[in-house]
C-alpha cells in the first residue's frame, strides 16, 4: 500500500517507531464491521451488461473458452494495512468500504509506482469458499513490489489476512 494512504472515516493506529521496521503480522487484525451490509441481487436477475455501472459489473471471461461469467461486486469491506519506511507494516484493518484518500505528492500520482494481483475466489462443489492458487499470485505480487522498489511482505501471513477477507465476505461470492 502506498505511503501516504490514509482512511477517511478511520486512522491507522500508529506504533512506536521501532529499531527494525515491523513485518506483517495477521494476529494484528482488527475488524470493523459494516453498519449497513448491502443488499445483494438475486443470482437469476445478473445478466451480462445489467450491472456494469455502480456497485455491480458482470464481465464476460473467455466467454467463448469457458462458457461462463464472472461477476465482479464491490464487497462490504475493504482490507488495509499501512507501510511507512520507519515503522514497516502496521496493523492490518478490515473496515467498511470507503473510498481511497491518497495524498496529492503520493508517487503512485506522479510516477506510476502501483502493483495490482487479480485474486480470485469462488465456490466449490459443496458451497465452500476458495482462492485461486494464492502462493502463487502472492509470490508474483511480492517479486512486482520488489522489481518496482515496493515492499514486500510475509506471504504467509498476507494470505491469512485474505481468508479472513474472504470469510466475512463470503456472500459476495456467487456459486
Amino acid at each position: 500500500m502506498a505511503p501516504g494512504l490514509v482512511s477517511p472515516q478511520r486512522s491507522f493506529e500508529q506504533d512506536k517507531s521501532p529499531s527494525v521496521p515491523a513485518s506483517l503480522d495477521a494476529s494484528r487484525l482488527c475488524i470493523t464491521k459494516t453498519l449497513h451490509p448491502s443488499t445483494l441481487p438475486p443470482p437469476e436477475d445478473l445478466t451480462f451488461g445489467s450491472h456494469t455501472t455502480g456497485k455491480y459489473c458482470l464481465c464476460e471471461a473467455r466467454a467463448q473458452r469457458v462458457g461462463h461469467m464472472v461477476l465482479m461486486i464491490r464487497a462490504d469491506h475493504i482490507l488495509q494495512v499501512r507501510w511507512t519506511a520507519e515503522n514497516g507494516w502496521q496493523t492490518p484493518q478490515i473496515a467498511p468500504y470507503q473510498h481511497l484518500v491518497l495524498d496529492p505528492a503520493a508517487a503512485v500520482l506522479h510516477y506510476g509506482f502501483e502493483c495490482f494481483e487479480g485474486m480470485k475466489a469462488y465456490k466449490d462443489a459443496w458451497g465452500n469458499a476458495r482462492l485461486f492458487r494464492p502462493e502463487i499470485n502472492l509470490d508474483r505480487l511480492n517479486r512486482s513490489a520488489a522489481r518496482i522498489a515496493l515492499p514486500t511482505f510475509d506471504a504467509s501471513e498476507l494470505l491469512k489476512l485474505i481468508a479472513r477477507f474472504v470469510k466475512l465476505e463470503e456472500r459476495f461470492i456467487y456459486g
